[in-house]
């Protein structure tokens, strides 16, 4: 009740011209006094629409399922990459591949997805941790602390988890912090 409260009072203020210049026009437009008029954005999406539809084709950042543009990086694996949008058609560039400082960084980050998402697939709580201690800023952790901040985490989630094996799982029942 008090968020529904809040939110209505969020809104009648976002109406109230006196509150807001930034809406001043909105009641004339409600109240139909003023024409609501679309003006262009500069947003990359709206272009990629326009592109979509036959408009002029040009190169963004998209995230893509890696087809072989990224060669340094498991195909499959969802990447951010450059494309070139035109009419019906998304298609990936290739890029090539990367420094191998940087191409570390990103197949242990893929890898660590790649196993929680593996995990998720059979709601392998244990094997979902594995996929956790596989990120670096994670193993800068003690075990204990590790497993801890795993379990408060699931905790946080579990109404979510409906198909996640939780009572099997021996990483929370060791943890002091699953509840």
């Amino acid at each position: 009740m008090g968020n529904q409260t809040h939110r209505k009072r969020l809104s009648r203020k976002a109406l109230d011209p006196a509150e807001s210049k930034q809406t001043t026009d909105v009641t004339a437009w409600l109240d139909g006094e003023k024409e609501f008029e679309l003006e262009p954005t500069r947003e990359v999406f709206a272009d990629m629409l326009e592109a979509l539809a036959g408009g002029d084709s040009f190169a963004t950042n998209v995230n893509m399922v890696n087809t072989g543009q990224v060669s340094d990086i498991e195909a499959g694996a969802v990447v951010e990459t450059n494309a070139l949008v035109r009419a019906n058609e998304i298609r990936p560039l290739s890029t090539g591949g990367f420094p191998r400082q940087v191409r570390s960084m990103i197949t242990t980050h893929v890898d660590t997805i790649e196993t929680i998402i593996e995990a998720s697939r059979t709601g392998d709580v244990d094997e979902a941790f594995k996929g956790f201690l596989i990120d670096p800023q994670i193993r800068t952790l003690s075990p204990e602390d590790s497993r801890n901040m795993f379990a408060e985490l699931i905790s946080a989630e579990t109404s979510y988890l409906d198909d996640w094996k939780l009572d099997e799982s021996t990483v929370l029942s060791e943890s002091a912090t699953y509840e």
